[in-house]
């Protein structure tokens, strides 16, 4: 199998997943935690659904290598913000009425100048956090064309997030800290994009073999790291989810292929479906599903069981994610044609006055 063919044909597959996986982790209640088999594996899966962020970054990576080839860097930039900042700004203000805030409190982390400065957990940690990482994108990709060696080059990146990750444990915030030892994802991503696009990479018995050995390698330093055998690099839980989540993005698709292709592909088309659906507005699912499972839960608390108060907060859930992508998208069908030209314009007239001013 080809890794990259899978990686693309079940792109959006794999973001439902992870997706999902994130929803469990926020908004999924514990409903056997005594029970000693059923329970742990509850348990295994909902404490495991941070391991959906690496995930989204290493895919987010690939992606990003064929989106910078689309057009300019212009393009490139204004393509990123249209898609990541409406639906943050409407859920920074809905935070804001709901919680009684106030518009500085709005404006301040809606400009992502409250994450940076103050607390990326504040809201919605992820968004500016990505954005960053889109920020620097087109430079990093220059520097990594330019040299002789993607594999090389992506390593000594590694290396040198790893000192980095060392050196600043006493001073860095723990919001920011949690932030960069997701990197690796990201990066690692942008390597195997660059290199799927130079060679084809086929996945034979020994590569999946090795995918697994990897992932049971990374949770085993995982759980150490949360039994504290690593001091000297703080949330090393964090710092090594990348090694589960990256294997864990190929046996997922190559596992899907399996279903899809096998006998009972007809039974498994539907959840695979699903999932892609669920992909298809991941961004907006994250910006509202932790506000919405907080207005079910307070509403059904103590009226009907922890199972029941689940299976109506993922339905309204997963129903509020795609009305707001919904709404979303028929927002920059009917306003782009005036809207958005109008912030190309006013980006145009100030890089002209920049021109003017300082050459």
């Amino acid at each position: 199998m080809d890794a990259s063919h899978l990686l693309r044909r079940y792109r959006s597959a794999l973001m439902g997943f992870a997706q999902l996986w994130i929803v469990l982790l926020h908004c999924w209640l514990l409903i056997i935690p005594n029970r000693p088999v059923l329970g742990a594996i509850e348990g295994f899966v909902k404490w495991n659904g941070t391991l959906g962020v690496e995930m989204f970054l290493f895919l987010s990576g690939i992606g990003m290598t064929y989106s910078i080839r689309k057009g300019t860097i212009r393009q490139f930039y204004l393509e990123r913000l249209r898609r990541v900042l409406l639906p943050f700004w409407v859920m920074a203000a809905v935070n804001a009425i709901d919680a009684r805030l106030g518009v500085r409190w709005m404006l301040y982390y809606a400009t992502g100048l409250g994450s940076i400065l103050e607390n990326f957990q504040a809201l919605l940690w992820f968004i500016p956090a990505i954005l960053i990482l889109y920020m620097l994108f087109p430079a990093y990709h220059a520097l990594m064309m330019r040299s002789k060696s993607r594999t090389r080059f992506t390593l000594a990146m590694l290396l040198l997030w790893l000192c980095a990750v060392i050196l600043l444990r006493e001073t860095i915030r723990e919001d920011l800290w949690v932030f960069i030892n997701r990197i690796p994802a990201f990066l690692v991503g942008a390597w195997f994009g660059e290199i799927s696009r130079e060679r084809t990479t086929i996945l034979r018995g020994r590569h999946w073999a090795l995918c697994i050995l990897v992932m049971l390698a990374g949770f085993s330093l995982r759980k150490a790291g949360l039994r504290g055998f690593f001091p000297w690099i703080p949330h090393f839980s964090f710092a090594v989810s990348w090694i589960i989540s990256i294997p864990l993005c190929f046996l997922l698709a190559g596992l899907f292929s399996l279903l899809e292709t096998g006998k009972a592909g007809v039974v498994f088309r539907l959840p695979l479906r699903f999932l892609a659906f669920v992909g298809t507005f991941t961004l907006e699912l994250y910006c509202c599903h932790q506000w919405v499972f907080s207005k079910v839960y307070g509403l059904l608390e103590g009226h009907i069981t922890y199972l029941g108060i689940n299976l109506v907060s993922m339905a309204a859930v997963i129903a509020a994610g795609w009305l707001f992508h919904a709404a979303h998208m028929r927002f920059w069908k009917r306003r782009a044609a005036s809207f958005w030209p109008g912030i190309v314009k006013s980006f145009q007239r100030a890089k002209s006055i920049c021109r003017k001013a300082f050459l």
